[in-house]
């Protein structure tokens, strides 16, 4: 759910006249001197509900938000809906320049309003995956491709070029864009159809142009197709590309401009999209923000967790499985924790180890996986999401990657029928990095009894569903500071009799101990591939109590802290164990064996 102002200049909200001509006020005689209408905006960005319903481009809103917000900074311009061209908007209205920053949904209804617009002297600013699904949400051949003059061929991963180099006369020289522009993120293959003309080619650093699909920008009569997503916040960031768009668009539209151009700095786009996913998720929708729900202890008839589940092999995973019963999401805070991998576990892409902290769950025999992925190439940790295909934030390290220490509110919530939203966000009272999707999820959806999970994992890379191989890998400390179940309006604690403990492949691959000051759910987590690797030491139990012990039972204690009355009747003899060491434990023995408490 992106809150848009559909059928407004952006930025400024509907109002009625409450006492308007014909209104039946009869009150009021006095005129009021007439004012000349102020002239529609030439500019119009359409807003493509069915792309952002689809979940193929997960980053659309946020592409949406920035191009919104960086629009209105310099230009009048409207924002409609696809559902607004269909409907004959783009006849009734004045606009000069269209932008589809990338709408991948369109229907043949859509088209045909596209191709009159064109022929009528509109211009088209399109980009990245405009056009490609149909209605039905199918891949398609890109159905504005012969009104574009381009033939799409593929996506390609950023890093492949390092600027583009405006290449003859075109409308870019025309407009005064630059020879050459920096900037860098993903990339679209396409081929210039006959009436199509390649404007700008991709380049790298030392100027030497792409052989193969170096089109970056093809021309043709009807605008402009760019071959990279130009209002993605990271490719939009760059302050060469705003410069080109501010030009073309003020040369295209020169009676849209009201502010000169001075280039909107990264921190401000991603203020912009941050304020916009905070107001998402915190609507009244089944995927509110979890800290405004109502806590709750208990739900009368909630479902309990099943006794066991089959381990799935292949990787070395602690596992907490809720009930199936109608929940509508999972929410906990974590410390994030450092992945340590094996120097003999190496190849030439990277470790064959890798790590992962992850929510998710099972609708409907749909199994989700969502959260934070090891990545060893910045060290850190970077937004997935894997439905039937796997996903990934963008790579931008000051946006969308968390690193070591750093602590995230993280959630997997309903965000209506066949949908997911994931999204993590720093658990500070002043958070500067976010990140927010809705992804489609087919088995879930709000009153389904569906299955909701937190995971901390060592994956191994191409050995799913084999057995674990050796490593000496391991995951260092995470702490998960709280842990919540969702259901509607409410959220409780999701502590041990809530969830299903599962240990991949044996228990004895963990440290799990209950974190000091730690809310509901509270847990901390150590991942060693090579049980022998966990550091140990002779260490002296300070108090032999059996269960149940009161004030003890999974709290804190000190040896200067004495204990309560409960239980003393009860203590053995204090003795010298071998147990695994962590810094700031104590350790507590108990009839049923040892345990650690911070």
């Amino acid at each position: 759910m992106l809150v848009l102002l559909v059928g407004s200049r952006m930025g400024v909200g509907i109002g009625l006249n409450a006492t308007a001509a014909g209104a039946g006020n009869t009150q009021s005689t006095t005129p009021t001197p007439a004012t000349a209408p102020e002239p529609a905006p030439p500019i119009v960005l359409v807003y493509s509900k069915k792309t952002a319903a689809l979940g193929e481009t997960p980053n659309y809103d946020a592409t949406v938000v920035a191009a919104k917000m960086w629009l209105n900074r310099y230009f009048r311009c409207d924002i409609i809906t696809e559902l607004d061209v269909e409907k004959g908007k783009l006849e009734t209205s004045n606009y000069k320049v269209a932008i589809l920053p990338d709408n991948a949904v369109m229907s043949a209804a859509e088209v045909k309003a596209w191709q009159k617009f064109a022929a009528g002297g509109g211009k088209i600013l399109a980009a990245a995956l405009t056009s490609t699904r149909n209605e039905k949400n199918s891949p398609v051949p890109m159905q504005l491709g012969d009104l574009l003059g381009v033939w799409y061929e593929q996506s390609l991963a950023s890093g492949t070029y390092q600027q583009i180099l405006v290449t003859q006369d075109s409308m870019l020289s025309r407009a005064g864009v630059a020879p050459a522009i920096q900037v860098q993120g993903p990339a679209y293959l396409v081929d210039p159809l006959e009436n199509g003309t390649p404007v700008a080619v991709r380049a790298n650093a030392e100027g030497t142009r792409s052989l193969i699909y170096p089109s970056a920008v093809v021309e043709s009569p009807a605008g402009l197709y760019f071959g990279l997503p130009i209002f993605n916040p990271q490719v939009l960031a760059w302050p060469d590309l705003q410069q080109m768009l501010y030009q073309v668009l003020a040369y295209l539209a020169p009676a849209a401009v009201k502010a000169d151009f001075t280039p909107v700095s990264r921190q401000e786009l991603f203020q912009a999209f941050f304020l916009i996913s905070t107001d998402v998720v915190s609507s009244s929708t089944a995927d509110s923000h979890t800290q405004a729900m109502r806590v709750v202890d208990q739900i009368p008839g909630e479902v309990p967790p099943a006794a066991s589940y089959q381990i799935f092999p292949g990787a070395y995973y602690r596992k907490a499985v809720s009930s199936f019963d109608v929940w509508t999401g999972i929410e906990g805070v974590i410390t994030l924790p450092q992945l340590i991998t094996d120097p003999d576990r190496q190849r030439d892409q990277g470790p064959l180890d890798n790590a992962s902290i992850y929510m998710g769950g099972n609708g409907s025999g749909q199994e989700i996986d969502a959260g934070l992925t090891w990545d060893n190439n910045v060290g850190g940790w970077r937004p997935f999401w894997r439905n039937e295909s796997w996903h990934n934030a963008p790579l931008d390290k000051d946006l969308y990657v968390w690193y070591p220490g750093e602590t995230v509110r993280m959630s997997v919530a309903v965000a209506g029928p066949g949908q997911l939203r994931l999204t993590i966000v720093d658990a500070g009272p002043e958070p500067k990095k976010a990140f927010t999707t809705v992804f489609r999820a087919w088995g879930f959806g709000p009153g389904v009894r569906q299955q909701f999970k937190r995971v901390n994992a060592i994956d191994q890379v191409g050995n799913e569903g084999r057995p674990v191989q050796p490593t000496h890998a391991r995951v260092t400390r995470a702490v998960w500071s709280e842990v919540w179940l969702l259901r509607g309006d409410v959220k409780v604690p999701f502590t041990a009799q809530r969830f299903t403990d599962m240990r991949a492949p044996t228990a004895e691959h963990f440290v799990i101990t209950t974190p000091a000051n730690g809310g509901p759910g509270a847990e901390s987590i150590e991942i060693y591939g090579t049980p022998a690797d966990i550091p140990r030491a002779l260490v002296r139990v300070l108090y032999a109590l059996p269960r149940p012990v009161g004030l003890l039972d999974g709290g804190c204690v000190s040896a200067a802290q004495g204990l309560p009355d409960e239980g003393q009747r009860a203590v053995e003899p204090v003795a010298d164990v071998e147990v695994p060491v962590i810094k700031g434990f104590v350790y507590v023995r108990y009839a049923s064996g040892l345990q650690a408490l911070v």
